[in-house]
């Protein structure tokens, strides 16, 4: 009971993703098109017990019992630089190089950003990676109760809704729900005396605009109706997402009513959809996991990123292909790691834990560590639905690692004392 009143974010994150799914498939009006199999049960829940297992067993006390205390100004001001630049070079890319517009459809404004993708620029690729550390400064300011200088604060504020832009460029859902949770995340985890009705209340408030948004971004990018009619709602109810967890009959027969107003169906609609969006990986998951011809990956699922920025500064040509059958749709972090590695995930479910037990106790030790904490939290809730180490989500350790050697350089200038606890 000890170990989870100290370590409540931990057990808290992996609770509250389960909570999600669970309410989610539950509440709204879904159907399996495949019933559950015990196989896919047994995955999970390994999986599951695996990851606490790591985080159990190991304690790293005697390596983090040493209070490392930096000058946290100098490093929100490293960090926003980092972070200005690294988007800087990042948009002068997408809208230069790669002729991305707001005044483009979604879908061509992606279709460019992949065709006029020049080899070679490395320092794009390298920024593009460091980009991924804007939540950091927010992280930091939040646990360090930082109040000076003013700028700093509010210059980590708006760095935090950077990523906005490409995700409307582009039309991705992912990185407002990202921020969202770590703005949550990191209010729960270092302003809990300060919550009251009036933050729970913004939040509920956040949610409903989230809703609104997602609904909006995805409406623009797959160009369902011009108009909120009949064919609107056929073809958002015959999206990719119902081939496997499609809505009951009595939620169908609800849009094809005149009954209710648009606005209320609209809603509707947003709340269906999300729901498929947090559900529908398990159940894709559940639909790949005996098929017989399903190659192993051995990491080029998860990890194609790494050979793909070899390839992009033409220090390799390793081939890069899509190894689940049902391309484009998320598996949960499990059915990832089931292409690439089998059962075999469970060892590294095993060491993912323990390395969040070491990033936990880091965190005590010094707030650098707080802002990758705050991401481990978010994967937890996670991995249900999608996996956050796939693709691009891996930039956020990269980008961790050279903080680390940053702030190993600039020591003596960004270090302040080292207290025994």
């Amino acid at each position: 009971m000890n170990l989870i009143k100290t370590y409540w974010l931990f057990f808290g994150s992996l609770t509250v993703g389960l909570l999600i799914w669970v309410l989610a498939y539950m509440l709204l009006p879904l159907e399996a098109v495949q019933p559950i199999k015990t196989k896919t049960i047994l995955f999970i829940v390994s999986c599951y017990i695996a990851i606490i297992a790591g985080f159990v067993m190991f304690n790293f006390k005697t390596i983090t019992n040493q209070r490392i205390t930096y000058n946290t100004q100098k490093v929100v001001k490293l960090l926003l630089i980092i972070i200005v630049v690294s988007f800087a070079l990042r948009w002068y890319d997408l809208f230069v190089n790669r002729n991305l517009s707001f005044a483009n459809d979604l879908k061509f404004n992606r279709f460019l950003n992949d065709d006029n993708f020049k080899q070679n620029q490395v320092l794009l690729i390298v920024a593009s990676v460091l980009k991924s550390l804007y939540f950091f400064p927010f992280v930091i300011c939040i646990r360090a109760n930082l109040k000076r200088p003013k700028f700093y604060i509010i210059a980590s504020y708006i760095v935090l809704f950077f990523p906005l832009l490409e995700a409307i460029l582009k039309g991705t859902r992912k990185p407002f729900f990202e921020i969202f949770l770590i703005i949550v995340f990191t209010f729960i985890a270092y302003q809990k005396p300060k919550i009251n009705f009036k933050r729970i209340s913004i939040t509920v408030i956040a949610v409903v605009i989230l809703m609104s948004i997602s609904m909006l971004i995805l409406l623009k990018r797959e160009n369902y109706s011009e108009n909120f009619d009949d064919t609107f709602y056929k073809s958002l109810l015959e999206s990719r997402y119902n081939e496997i967890l499609k809505p009951t009959d009595a939620a169908i027969n609800y849009f094809e009513t005149t009954n209710h107003s648009q606005l209320t169906k609209l809603y509707v609609m947003s709340g269906l959809h999300t729901g498929q969006y947090i559900t529908h990986g398990a159940f894709e998951f559940n639909h790949i996991i005996d098929i017989d011809s399903l190659s192993i990956g051995y990491g080029m699922y998860n990890y194609s990123i790494i050979p793909k920025f070899f390839n992009k500064i033409s220090l390799s040509s390793i081939p890069i292909a899509n190894l689940s059958p049902r391309k484009y749709v998320y598996l949960t972090q499990f059915g990832s790691y089931y292409i690439d590695f089998r059962w075999f995930s469970l060892v590294l479910m095993f060491l993912f834990g323990v390395f969040q037990k070491y990033i936990y106790q880091k965190s005590f030790q010094s707030v650098i560590y707080s802002p990758i904490l705050m991401y481990f939290l978010i994967i937890n809730v996670f991995l249900m639905i999608l996996s956050y180490t796939r693709g691009a989500g891996i930039y956020v350790l990269f980008g961790f690692l050279f903080l680390l050697f940053l702030l190993k350089i600039f020591e003596k200038k960004l270090h302040e004392e080292s207290i025994s606890s």
